[in-house]
Parts: structure tokens; sequence; C-alpha cells
């Protein structure tokens, strides 16, 4: 049993320090780095602040690794919901509708207020493993859409980045402005914010 592991009274292993990292999550979804506070932390997991510097030596260390574990979560979202869909439109679709379950996070708070908290090579690491995990994949969706002739050819990498900040306008938990999709249902918003994305890179001489 490793050291980051502790036995229940009925036999049960947990793992402490992915325990931790679960709910600073949490709080960091709440209140955003600020919200992370250690003494809150280890009330809520019934253990001494002692023990949570045992796995995190400061609270730098764990807005990292929060931040590490909440990109490689939503990978792992994204990569499922591409594989639902068959074309182009589909696989967006449900990346949009999975996201839309995920809580809210500003990546433009992280740059302008968050990433000072954190050393450069940290700051470096997150800025690859937001590459990594959540623009990456939508990349190669809309490259694979340009090969099909679905999409007319551009800039994917541009395309990316307006289909994340789409992403922003989704009613997900915790998203601070509540009027979101108020006027439609769930799934015509879905379908409203999709189509103004894909009007601009759509081939016109595709048909499905």
């Amino acid at each position: 049993m490793s050291e980051r592991q502790a036995k229940k009274p009925d036999g049960r292993i947990t793992d402490t320090r992915q325990r931790i990292l679960q709910v600073a999550e949490q709080f960091y979804y709440q209140g955003g780095y600020a919200g992370i506070s250690l003494q809150a932390l280890a009330d809520t997991l019934a253990i001494s602040k002692a023990a949570l510097f045992h796995h995190f030596k400061t609270k730098q260390a764990l807005f990292y690794e929060v931040l590490l574990e909440m990109l490689a979560h939503r990978q792992r979202i994204i990569i499922q919901a591409i594989a639902q869909g068959d074309t182009t439109s589909a696989r967006l679709r449900h990346v949009l509708r999975a996201m839309q379950d995920c809580p809210f996070f500003d990546p433009m708070k992280f740059l302008t207020d968050e990433k000072d908290h954190l050393s450069l090579a940290q700051q470096q690491e997150i800025e690859a493993a937001f590459y990594r995990s959540i623009q990456q994949p939508i990349v190669g969706v809309l490259n694979e859409g340009v090969q099909r002739g679905e999409l007319r050819t551009h800039h994917t990498m541009l395309s990316a980045m307006v289909f994340l900040n789409l992403m922003m306008l989704l009613p997900s938990p915790g998203h601070p402005n509540t009027r979101l999709s108020q006027y439609l249902e769930p799934e015509q918003y879905l379908d409203e914010l999709l189509a103004f994305f894909l009007r601009g890179i759509i081939n016109p001489q595709h048909t499905s």
C-alpha cells in the first residue's frame, strides 16, 4: 500500500490525495483560486492541515495539480463525445452537450487573474495541458471535416479557438450569467450555437 493510501476499518483503500484534489476542484469552481481555503479543505475532509501538507507542500502545488486534473477530466469527456458522432456537425454537437454538464471554467480569468500563482514552468505546463486536453481534439475534428469535404479549407486552429469561446456561452453549472438559453429549449439552444459557428466554415458544396 502506497503512502498516499489509507485503509478504512472495513478494509477498503482510499486515496487521500485524490480526495483532496476532488474537493479542492469543487472549491475552485465555486470561488476560483481564492476559494481554495486550506483550512476549509481540511475541515471538509476531516483531516488535519498537517495531513494536507503531507500530500501538497503549498497551496500553489495543490492549485497546479487541481488544474491538471480538471483538464485531464475534460479531455476524457471531449474525446468520448467526439467518438459518438459520425459527422463534423454531430461531433461538435456532442461536445457542446457534454461540456454543458461540466462546471463553468473561464480560461481568461485564469490567464488574467490566477496564472501568477504558479511558477513559470507550471504556467507553461498548464498552457500545454489546455491545448492537449481541450483545443487539440477540436482541431482534429475540424481537420477531419476539411478532409472529408464537410468544411471549407480554413485555419482550423483559429476556428477551434472560436469554438472554445462558443463553449463559454453554454449554461454550465456555476455560469455567472444565469440568463443563458432562458428563451430556448436546451436542445434548440445547442442547435442555435452550433449553427452560428458552422455557417462561417461549412462547405456550401458539401451535401450530407
